[in-house]
């Protein structure tokens, strides 16, 4: 079918997922074929199998978005570690750094933390996507119940976190975050500081003082 024909492709991996012979899937995964490894992925997703995290580090780049859509959208709780650590490349499709960083959000482990902070500072990275990172940070230690990427209910267990971690995380990056950078990024930031109860008067005072800032 070569991805040609989405009906036909729709009813082999309806098929694929039915006859669930993992062994056949996996031997598939490998195949030469984009659109074969695309049928593979879709029938793992049906199966909320954490395999599919394989195909985050497919050649193919369609196939890497399928992959984090697989996991974060159909909640594939098990590969949800893998989507995370894809947060360090700023390169991939803005689709697969936004569910990245929800999925750092959705374990909510200080090493997730730092990471979304550390993603938050870097000047190189989307600045919607900064702004978003900003935005988990504050909401880190009380998760709203909805999934921030498709919206739906999907509450946190716990429904509160530690409020240290989002503070560990945004200290050492906060300056730089409010002193440089796009106006929505750096607004962003001082909002997050007043969030997390981390104000620096002389940084602030800089600010308002400084035109060139």
């Amino acid at each position: 079918n070569n991805d040609k024909d989405p009906y036909l492709r729709h009813g082999g991996v309806f098929a694929l997922a039915q006859i669930d012979d993992m062994s056949a899937l996996l031997a598939a995964a490998k195949d030469s074929s984009a659109a074969a490894r695309m049928g593979v992925l879709l029938a793992l997703r049906e199966l909320r199998r954490p395999e599919v995290a394989m195909f985050l580090h497919d050649a193919d780049m369609r196939l890497v978005i399928e992959a984090a859509r697989a996991i974060n959208d159909a909640q594939i709780e098990a590969a949800q570690p893998e989507l995370a650590s894809m947060l360090g490349s700023v390169t991939l499709p803005q689709p697969v750094i936004l569910r990245a960083l929800n999925a750092n959000f959705r374990l909510g482990g200080q090493v997730n933390a730092d990471r979304v902070a550390a993603f938050a500072a870097r000047g190189d990275a989307p600045e919607s996507l900064r702004v978003e990172a900003i935005k988990f940070l504050k909401e880190w230690a009380k998760p709203r119940g909805i999934d921030e990427v498709v919206g739906i209910w999907r509450p946190y267990t716990p429904a509160t976190r530690d409020p240290a971690i989002a503070k560990n995380a945004a200290q050492p990056v906060l300056a730089s975050i409010v002193t440089s950078g796009p106006d929505s990024v750096r607004l962003a930031g001082i909002d997050l500081e007043s969030a997390l109860g981390l104000e620096d008067s002389g940084v602030l005072h800089d600010l308002v003082v400084n035109s060139a800032t």
